[in-house]
């Protein structure tokens, strides 16, 4: 953890939580500091565990935005010539094994793959039932998400192998009870959460810190040029990555902890006043 805040040359930001307030707007104040950061030079890009397809328009559609991190780092994009230029995957046959143990749990079981979502048919089409999952995100869920009817068996069938895994849950101590499970049987993978009703699995070594200085090295920018901004557990590695880091108001506990500095929450504009205060005084 650093104590001062260099140049910044590069901003990595989580999305929900974060730069999103929760009705999932960006707001204007927080749009212009962006646009603000994007003028001075500085590369601003999303850090997020959505996959490509699931990137929100009215962030990728800045001007000046040109780069991507998704699935919590397994995959990022330069979106100017639409190649993946960081990857860290889960091997499909690898994948499929932990799906199925991921299924043996109420909850809706998905997989990350190739810039899309594919989730397990039943518990799509009930997904009404998972009661702590806000109706925005609910909504997100229906409207990006590709029911399969066997989804183990779908990803031994695919070419490309799993960016994320992810499940959401309706119930706290299934929930509790997945997390032990999975991370007793797959020791080595990086298990997380991005809210207190979902679960994301990555490969080992395969976090939004790790692809974040991967990406700095590739352009050039050293990792005391670096500030993030995030709110839960999946943003804790860049944390501890970035030379600059910064909690949200609203953020859990041990992101707060991590973190260089504390900004105000996702619903007082706290993106735009780390981004003023931090990257453009």
């Amino acid at each position: 953890m650093t104590q001062q805040h260099p140049n910044i040359r590069m901003i990595g930001l989580d999305l929900d939580g974060t730069v999103y307030n929760n009705d999932k707007v960006i707001t204007p104040g927080v749009l212009r500091a962006i646009r603000a950061a994007i003028d001075r030079g500085i590369i601003v890009l999303p850090a997020t565990g959505r996959p490509k397809g699931g990137l929100p328009e009215d962030f990728m559609n800045i001007p000046g935005v040109r780069y991507a991190l998704t699935s919590n780092g397994a995959a990022v994009y330069d979106l100017e010539s639409g190649k993946r230029i960081i990857e860290n995957c889960i091997e499909k046959e690898l994948a499929a094994r932990i799906i199925e143990r991921m299924l043996s749990f109420p909850g809706l079981a998905e997989t990350y793959m190739e810039g899309l979502c594919y989730t397990d048919q039943k518990n799509y089409e009930n997904a009404q039932n998972f009661a702590f999952v806000p109706a925005g995100l609910l909504e997100y869920i229906r409207r990006t998400r590709i029911p399969k009817a066997d989804l183990a068996a779908f990803m031994r069938t695919q070419e490309h192998p799993a960016e994320k895994l992810h499940m959401i849950f309706g119930d706290m101590k299934v929930r509790d009870q997945a997390f032990s499970s999975l991370r007793g049987q797959f020791p080595d993978f990086n298990i997380t959460s991005a809210s207190p009703f979902n679960m994301e699995i990555n490969a080992p070594g395969c976090d939004k810190g790790s692809s974040l200085l991967a990406l700095g090295k590739l352009l050039g920018i050293k990792r005391s040029e670096i500030m993030v901004c995030g709110d839960s557990g999946n943003d804790y590695p860049m944390m501890l990555a970035a030379g600059f880091s910064v909690a949200m108001g609203n953020a859990e506990d041990k992101i707060k902890q991590a973190a260089d500095a504390v900004t105000k929450t996702n619903e007082e504009d706290g993106v735009a006043w780390a981004i003023e205060t931090f990257a453009l005084f």
